[in-house]
């Protein structure tokens, strides 16, 4: 039988996929890790071995032979092997991966499957594609088999094409789920909302109290306050909060002029550090490892927190002290967990429809998505965006100014994601910063349609002057 199970050295952790009768690594998935998946947060790999694992106890219930035995005895074939994802994700719909039920005996089970486990599994099997690129690449080559070089090429472009067009057909199937229901076309919130999340979390103090703050002690205050403008204003994903430590803020030594630097360093725990929470928060590639400048404000109040309210509850030695900055409120004073995460937006969307309720009002706001982690990325991200690209254009405009250069807006645009994808720890591949770019253009776009409409009709008003004063309309739906 095959399992899933989490290792560690006490230096390094990691996830292996192996045999539980030989207690031995499964043989390809354990190359494909190595190479490709070691890098990546614990919470990938673990997902990436279960699909995985999924695929090989659909391969031998049908096959009766290990997929390594397989790949082996068949020379790293896949043909077969492709046109059974098709077969594959009809197992994971009908729930044979959890529960070993035969197909035969159920009845239409891809319909009985709900969108969200279609979507779901579709997914499962996108890893699985990833996997088998990893397996055309390294063992469809004139080293295993005995090919010529040409051959080979054209029989990895034949499996590439074959695979991406799963990978398609996969895509129309995420789309069709998600249309079973209403989404938000935007995975963020108005700047305006924004601004109302930051008055909400602002922390009382003895002359002013904050009735909207939801939270009721001022250690909950302070430390929440802190975890939202890392999350809205500096873009965090919701682990790398999770995995600050005690000296992850830091000053820069004074430049010439005496002016100082305010830095956050974002970054793993140096090896050996346990972390006892059930779902181990880390970096999730290795690009996210970056130093993001803070302001004075956040600086001082990190300071502040941990040194006058944080390290309090370990100052006697009771308690043994993790490092993280962000603990639990009560005894034995844990690290904060994904799970208290999410019950802190949560209880700041309520705050939000208690306060502000036109921001819940779906005849007024497109949409609007609940609160999360997630969702406090995408708004600065594409606020970021936005600020990025005009300080791009204003250099180029004084530089236009004196040079007679012409504005690109392209080019401009490509500075803007190129330094958002730094801030943001995204990598070189990610898409994910120009879908950013594309949503600005497209309200660029409606913008100076709605500003055309708007001259238009001042025009219409010049030109048709005499014609319209002698005509008799209804001011309001007529008036141009």
């Amino acid at each position: 039988m095959i399992k899933i199970k989490m290792v560690s050295n006490g230096r390094h952790k990691h996830w292996v996929m192996y045999d539980s009768e030989t207690t031995m690594p499964i043989l390809y998935p354990t190359m494909y890790y190595l190479a490709e998946q070691a890098m990546n947060a614990l919470e990938t790999q673990k997902k990436t071995l279960y699909s995985l694992s999924y695929f090989y106890k659909f391969w031998e219930q049908k096959y009766e032979m290990s997929f390594c035995h397989y790949l082996q005895k068949n020379n790293y074939c896949l043909t077969e092997v492709i046109n059974e994802l098709d077969s594959y994700f009809e197992f994971l719909c009908s729930c044979q991966h959890i529960n070993d039920n035969s197909k035969d005996g159920i009845v239409h089970y891809l319909n009985a499957a709900s969108s969200s486990a279609k979507k779901t599994n579709s997914g499962r099997v996108r890893t699985v594609i990833r996997f088998l690129k990893y397996i055309s690449r390294t063992y469809s080559t004139t080293k295993y088999l005995n090919m010529s070089v040409n051959d080979c090429n054209k029989l990895r472009e034949q499996y590439e094409q074959d695979l991406v067009s799963m990978s398609n057909r996969l895509n129309l199937i995420g789309t069709s789920s998600d249309s079973s229901g209403r989404k938000t076309l935007y995975q963020d919130i108005p700047k305006v909302m924004r601004q109302a999340i930051m008055v909400i979390t602002i922390p009382s103090t003895p002359t002013k109290p904050n009735s909207r703050n939801p939270f009721s002690s001022t250690y909950l205050q302070i430390r929440n306050d802190l975890l939202i403008r890392l999350y809205f204003y500096y873009g965090l994903r919701a682990s790398e909060a999770l995995i600050l430590d005690t000296r992850s803020f830091k000053m820069s030594a004074p430049d010439p002029s005496g002016a100082i630097n305010y830095l956050l360093v974002v970054t793993n725990r140096e090896e050996g550090v346990i972390d006892k929470r059930t779902r181990q928060p880390s970096i999730k590639t290795g690009h996210s490892h970056r130093i993001i400048s803070l302001s004075k404000r956040d600086y001082l109040h990190l300071k502040g927190f941990t040194t006058q309210y944080r390290n309090q509850h370990f100052h006697d030695g009771t308690y043994d002290d993790h490092g993280y900055i962000f603990t639990s409120s009560v005894a034995p004073f844990n690290p904060l967990s994904y799970e208290t995460v999410r019950d802190i937006f949560q209880a700041l969307d309520s705050a939000i429809t208690k306060h502000f309720p036109m921001f819940r009002d779906t005849k007024l706001y497109l949409g609007l998505p609940k609160l999360t982690p997630k969702v406090a990325r995408h708004t600065w991200a594409y606020e970021q965006l936005n600020h990025l690209y005009n300080v791009e254009r204003r250099k180029a405009i004084e530089m236009a100014t004196s040079t007679g250069q012409v504005l690109n807006s392209k080019e401009l645009m490509s500075n803007a994601v190129n330094t958002l994808r730094s801030q943001g720890g995204w990598s070189e591949d990610s898409k994910m910063p120009m879908k950013y770019a594309r949503r600005f253009f497209d309200e660029q776009g409606n913008f100076q349609n709605i500003k055309r409409i708007d001259t238009d009709r001042s025009n219409i008003l010049n030109s048709f002057k005499a014609h319209l004063d002698t005509e008799e309309t209804e001011e309001t739906f007529y008036e141009f």
